[in-house]
């Protein structure tokens, strides 16, 4: 399976390299997992998206290849004022085919005590928008720039744990019904013409 991980944020002194190294250990041994950093590719604010683009950016280029290939997205973001950081936002809005009937899965992280909820459920309209179901289990990482008790880190273990077979499960059930033809191709049409 070919998983890519986003995360979100370019600001200074940011926690989201610290949330990822959280969350690798937890990512399947058997998946290919690239993960993308917003400010390793930073993208120009959305003015054309890839398939309206003649000669698209490297980063561009990189991203298509990456996005298109992928089976999953796991989406690691903060929460800037209730929502999800622009970074992120832009980083989804300049594709649209690549991301479509791929699970994905959010996690989310603060420095308080809701672990980005708010960021989260707004990025589940996001996600559902660009026809990338998102799995219902979400961690929420709360406290992100401080030391997890040892109660607290069984409890993310157990809820990550979860979050991984379900999304696994949807990645690998999305797969097989890609194979098939998506929705409204003429491949479908032909196979439901048969049902009939």
């Amino acid at each position: 399976m070919n998983v890519v991980l986003i995360h979100s944020s370019v600001r200074a002194n940011r926690l989201g390299p610290s949330i990822v190294e959280t969350v690798k250990p937890f990512l399947r041994k058997n998946w290919n997992v690239q993960i993308i950093d917003p400010k390793t590719h930073p993208l120009p604010l959305l003015y054309q998206r890839y398939y309206e683009t003649k000669n698209p950016l490297p980063d561009l280029e990189f991203l298509h290849k990456v996005y298109d290939k992928a089976d999953g997205f796991i989406l690691v973001t903060a929460e800037y004022n209730h929502s999800i950081p622009p970074a992120l936002k832009n980083m989804l809005d300049h594709f649209t085919g690549e991301f479509a009937y791929k699970a994905s899965g959010i996690i989310s992280y603060s420095d308080g005590a809701y672990g980005g909820v708010r960021a989260a459920e707004h990025l589940r309209l996001v996600c559902t928008n660009l026809k990338m179901p998102p799995v219902t289990a979400q961690p929420a990482i709360t406290f992100a720039g401080k030391k997890r008790s040892p109660s607290k880190e069984k409890e993310l273990e157990k809820v990550m744990k979860f979050f991984i077979d379900q999304f696994e499960w949807y990645m690998e059930a999305l797969k097989r019904q890609r194979a098939k033809g998506l929705p409204g191709s003429t491949r479908q049409k032909a196979k439901s013409k048969k049902q009939v």
